[in-house]
This record gives C-alpha cells, structure tokens and sequence, in this order.
C-alpha cells in the first residue's frame, strides 16, 4: 500500500466525490455491495462522454471533474469484481 502515497490528489479526489455522494444522495457508505460491475461500468462511460476534448469538465451536480466520477465508478466496479473473484476462491 505504498504507493498510495504518491497519488494523494487523486485519492482525495476520488474520496471527496463518495462522500458527496452520500450526503448529497443519501447513499449507504459502500452501499454498491452486491450491485453488478458494469452498473459502475456504464457510469464510468456516462462520464467518460461528458468530457469531449476538455479533461477538465466539471460535473454540474458535484462541481468535481468528471475524471474524478470515472475514477470512482472504475474503482467501485474494480472493486466489486476482485471480492467477486474472492469470494468464488474461498
């Protein structure tokens, strides 16, 4: 886990926007437990279109990069798949 060190803009970034996300919506803390990957997936590509050419498009909900929603929703969607992977293993 080292190397989270040298990403730390990027973790406070994506962290922000979960937690924006939970007070904003009123989600569960890791309430994506049990939703398929590629719910997440699809939101990554939701994202994705928005930018067009400016990497620096800002979502109009959470006024965060929607670089930052692609991150997180990657990460959700990685994430739910390796415990996927896991629990199979066991």
């Amino acid at each position: 886990m080292d190397m989270m060190r040298y990403l730390p803009k990027a973790f406070e970034s994506v962290c922000y926007v979960l937690d924006w996300a939970v007070k904003e919506h009123g989600y569960d803390k890791a309430g994506w437990r049990g939703d398929p990957p590629e719910r997440y997936l699809a939101a990554a590509m939701r994202h994705y279109m928005k930018l067009g050419d400016d990497l620096l498009t800002i979502d109009e909900e959470s006024r965060r990069l929607h670089l930052t929603h692609m991150a997180c929703s990657v990460l959700i969607a990685l994430d739910l798949l390796l415990t996927s992977l896991e629990d199979e293993n066991e």
